[in-house]
């Protein structure tokens, strides 16, 4: 992933830091919709086989949604 962020957790939750900023990650599963209701608001949703199979597409969402 990429050199410009930092992907830290607590335990219970992932956050992507980039220049001063930070948002939280949830990963669901991929047979559900990107718009949810189920997903937390304001953070940056990513589908499991997103990760899995197409981490460049990945790595350009979290860039997309941290700016």
């Amino acid at each position: 992933m990429g050199a410009e962020y930092k992907i830290v957790g607590d335990g219970m939750r992932h956050y992507v830091r980039m220049q001063g900023r930070t948002s939280r990650v949830v990963v669901y599963p991929a047979m559900w919709s990107e718009s949810s209701n189920l997903l937390p608001e304001g953070g940056i949703a990513l589908a499991d086989k997103l990760l899995k199979y197409a981490s460049p597409k990945a790595d350009e969402m979290i860039r997309a949604k941290i700016k």
